[in-house]
């Protein structure tokens, strides 16, 4: 049975703490990414899913495991000297970054552990994926099955330091890498708002991560100096399905060079995955009722998606 490291990235609010449900209803990321411009927004937007359809005979089912990467050990799992579990520290360019560990049941060096990066939305901080209950309950999923990491952006905020917080992610993964047993080629991130348009950034920048997973996104990054395609799942909600997170979706179902055509897949009725000619680069959406909000299913689908690989 294979092993999974998650890694939920969580970030800090500048002045008085916001709630979970508080940042939820907040609506960040409403379509402005520092780094590329404002995207155009059209309040009256829908997400459109297209027209589903039988795929090829020889097209593998959308929920069915495909073959993965051979597990390839980091340094930790021969020379590594352990992390705590809990909340801890990491020292990045002279400054002092949080972040929490959640070690799975039975962790031992004698495995790998893929990792998931799961990302707060702008405003909130590291406690927002750290819940066992309700569909941010990411933890109970993965309990025996992955490291989950929970980082947190500097100022609360992953657009406004952007790259900082991507030098961050660098040095926390190496971290990871070098002290735990991490399966290398198993690394996935997840996240909403501007969590989800991060999970997309370093989907984009850096070649180690597998897959995303993003709920009410926008893109963050230079689309033309993208290095890498991972596969992705995308949730938008049907109230904040303006112009740039269509784009965001879009971008990935281009990039993967997947189809219009799609099948319905689990677990939610609204959702498709796109036919694409690479199995292990699969693209899927999910629509779900109501606005800028975290859907009731989000962590059950991210995890699996993300245990297909």
């Amino acid at each position: 049975m294979r092993r999974l490291v998650v890694l939920a990235m969580l970030g800090c609010s500048s002045g008085a703490s916001t709630s979970p449900a508080e940042v939820d209803a907040a609506g960040d990321d409403t379509g402005t990414a520092a780094d590329t411009g404002t995207l155009p927004v059209d309040d009256t937007g829908t997400a459109p899913i297209e027209d589903s359809a039988v795929p090829p005979a020889d097209a593998p089912p959308a929920d069915v495991a495909v073959d993965a990467p051979v597990e390839s050990k980091s340094a930790g799992c021969m020379t590594g000297k352990e992390l705590a579990e809990g909340a801890l520290t990491l020292t990045v360019g002279g400054t002092s970054r949080k972040y929490t560990l959640r070690k799975p049941t039975g962790y031992t060096r004698d495995r790998a552990w893929p990792l998931v990066l799961a990302l707060h939305p702008n405003g909130s901080n590291m406690s927002y994926f750290d819940v066992t209950t309700g569909g941010r309950a990411i933890r109970p999923l993965v309990k025996d099955k992955a490291l989950l990491v929970l980082p947190e952006a500097r100022t609360g905020d992953w657009r406004e330091s952007t790259l900082v917080d991507a030098a961050y992610i660098d040095a926390l993964i190496a971290l990871l890498e070098k002290e735990l047993c991490v399966d290398t080629s198993r690394i996935f991130s997840m996240g909403f708002s501007g969590g989800g348009s991060f999970s997309g950034y370093l989907g984009c920048n850096r070649t180690d991560i597998r897959a995303i997973a993003s709920g009410g996104a926008v893109i963050y990054f230079d689309k033309a100096k993208c290095v890498s395609k991972p596969a992705a799942w995308i949730t938008i909600g049907d109230g904040e399905a303006v112009a740039g997170r269509i784009e965001f979706r879009d971008f990935w179902r281009t990039r993967n060079e997947c189809t219009t055509m799609t099948t319905v897949v689990p677990p939610a009725p609204t959702c498709v995955a796109y036919t694409c000619p690479d199995p292990l680069r699969p693209v899927e959406f999910c629509s779900h009722a109501g606005g800028h909000e975290w859907p009731s299913f989000g962590a059950q689908a991210a995890w699996g998606f993300f245990s297909r690989f």
